[in-house]
């Protein structure tokens, strides 16, 4: 399970996120939708500990195991995957 608290982050004065809380449950699926530039990817990045947000709290029970996939590819072994 994932609690998330009263999360906040903002780049300047702009919030992307602001006091925003959830629990996801340990067989729910979710889906992140929304136009280009509203946070998504970087919220994702937030969950998997690539992003530090300014407040709040994020809380992952022992057994989670998350996984990111970069909508700019990845490299193996020095060759894209695309």
């Amino acid at each position: 399970m994932i609690t998330i608290k009263d999360l906040t982050l903002k780049f300047g004065e702009r919030f992307l996120f602001q006091e925003i809380g959830t629990t996801i449950g340990p067989r729910d699926r979710i889906a992140l939708v929304g136009a280009n530039g509203t946070g998504k990817s970087t919220f994702i990045k937030v969950l998997m500990g690539m992003q530090k947000f300014d407040e709040g709290e994020i809380d992952k029970g022992p057994n989670i195991k998350l996984g990111y996939l970069p909508q700019d590819g990845i490299m193996a072994e020095g060759k894209s995957l695309i």
